[in-house]
């Protein structure tokens, strides 16, 4: 996972395994949520307005009273989205606009929390049954949680009491610690389990994990699907299931998004023309990179560059 996008943030410590946060939005604004990731598990709840969410390179709509579950490394990032004939409303309770002459249009929260929350390797049977899955394969496991689903009115219910407990300023942590368990069990039950299948043994993990090395340093290279799957000593018709089974991504997807986070690194820590950055970064096409360079990151490579640098 490229490290320019840990959030340097720290959300737990060892006496309070979690943390809960609170933000409002703009309407328009290209980062409602900026673009990171954290070693945390996430419950992203939206408790006003609307917004475009994105994990990775998958995008939703996302309104209020709807959540997202958002696995550990996963990069997320949101920009709001003004809903039609909504008037502008300061959401701290003061109509009008907020600061710089912005109206704002939403507020969401957070809850950030270590996976031991749920269960620690100290406990071997619980934390491969509740917590490995999703450790192993994060990207398989993010989930919009809206009302329609009944088990997810109960999750987004949950998470609202957490939410409503922690702004009392109450002793409330062993109660917070008491609904989360009571979510994951239905997040577990729901969701997790009925697409985890069958776990892979250690011998295929390893070979997944020659095949990533190999992906890391010959990024730059073309890579055939014929070679990755030589280096897992397996079929391609079985790498491929093994490959999105240990990582959540088809090869190619993989692949792509490495090639991506790698361009940012070049983007951001020198002057090569981005048509240089390209052929540097594994893609023979300079329109095809722009295009994949902007669903990911939601703007152009130029964009990135000047973004990144005003921020140094």
């Amino acid at each position: 996972m490229e490290r320019r996008y840990l959030e340097g943030i720290s959300h737990v410590t060892r006496a309070v395994p979690y943390s809960v946060h609170k933000s409002l939005f703009y309407a328009g604004e290209e980062e409602a949520l900026y673009l990171h990731w954290h070693p945390e598990i996430e419950l992203f709840y939206l408790e006003s307005g609307t917004l475009e969410f994105a994990i990775e390179d998958t995008c939703c709509l996302l309104h209020a009273g709807e959540a997202m579950l958002i696995p550990p490394k996963l990069l997320h990032h949101a920009w709001g989205v003004q809903e039609a004939g909504r008037t502008a409303q300061d959401l701290d309770g003061n109509h009008g606009e907020g600061i710089s002459g912005k109206a704002k249009v939403g507020v969401h929260r957070a809850l950030v929390f270590s996976a031991d929350l749920i269960a620690s390797p100290s406990e071997p049977v619980s934390y491969q049954k509740y917590v490995l899955p999703i450790l192993q394969n994060p990207a398989g496991f993010s989930l919009h949680l809206t009302k329609e689903i009944r088990w997810q009115r109960e999750v987004l219910a949950d998470m609202e009491r957490i939410f409503a407990e922690e702004k009392e300023n109450r002793e409330t942590e062993l109660l917070i610690r008491g609904l989360l368990q009571v979510i994951w069990q239905n997040v577990y039950t729901n969701h997790i389990r009925q697409i985890s299948g069958r776990r892979l043994d250690g011998r295929v993990e390893l070979r997944m994990q020659e095949t990533l090395d190999f992906i890391h340093g010959h990024f730059q290279e073309e890579i055939s699907l014929e070679t990755l799957a030589r280096t897992a000593h397996l079929s391609e018709g079985q790498f491929c299931r093994s490959f999105r089974q240990v990582t959540g991504y088809t090869p190619f997807t993989y692949l792509k998004r490495y090639r991506l986070l790698q361009s940012c690194v070049y983007l951001t820590e020198t002057d090569k023309k981005i048509s240089e950055i390209c052929l540097l970064c594994g893609f023979n096409n300079i329109s095809y990179f722009n295009r994949e360079f902007l669903k990911m990151m939601q703007m152009k490579p130029s964009a990135y560059r000047t973004r990144r640098r005003s921020e140094q």
